[in-house]
């Protein structure tokens, strides 16, 4: 029906046509304009003072494509490939005691992190077991992004 109504050779031809002569084509994110993060184990966002103790996070894949053959051409950073095992962002005062383990975390097309402190952060202590983070290069145990709201004094031990 599509290729009928639509032309092109075969099914993604015609959603192209649709995509770009009847509607508005938006990539990268939701209904809503958030970009897209990928797989989360569990996200604390918004949030002041909290104190985590006893959570597990394990089995966290994505196995989506890194974009959509039809958002290739708009560019931008696109994360909804990436997979995360907890992800912290606009949030103060968080600890994660040692009780807290992430394990097997994995992007099949993206980049992986156990855990990704993001952007407003401040006050995040992090005692955490993490095994087995898989993804592109770019991956990582432990991601801390700077941004332009906060500065930090780090204290990281691995072991």
């Amino acid at each position: 029906m599509l290729i009928a109504e639509f032309g092109g050779e075969d099914l993604h031809e015609a959603a192209a046509h649709v995509a770009m002569d009847h509607f508005s084509l938006s990539c990268g994110g939701d209904a809503m304009a958030h970009s897209n993060k990928g797989a989360v184990g569990i996200r604390f966002e918004f949030l002041d003072g909290v104190s985590v103790a006893d959570l597990q996070i394990n089995g966290v894949a994505n196995v989506g494509h890194m974009i959509q053959p039809l958002c290739r051409t708009k560019g931008g950073n696109y994360i909804g490939a990436d997979a995360r095992g907890i992800s912290i962002a606009v949030a103060k005062d968080i600890q994660l005691n040692t009780d807290v383990s992430v394990d097997s975390i994995h992007a099949d097309n993206g980049e992986a992190y156990g855990i990704d402190v993001r952007e407003a952060t401040t006050g995040i202590s992090v005692s955490a077991n993490i095994h087995n983070v898989s993804g592109s290069d770019a991956s990582m145990e432990i991601a801390m992004r700077a941004d332009e709201y906060t500065v930090g004094r780090y204290s990281l031990q691995k072991s």
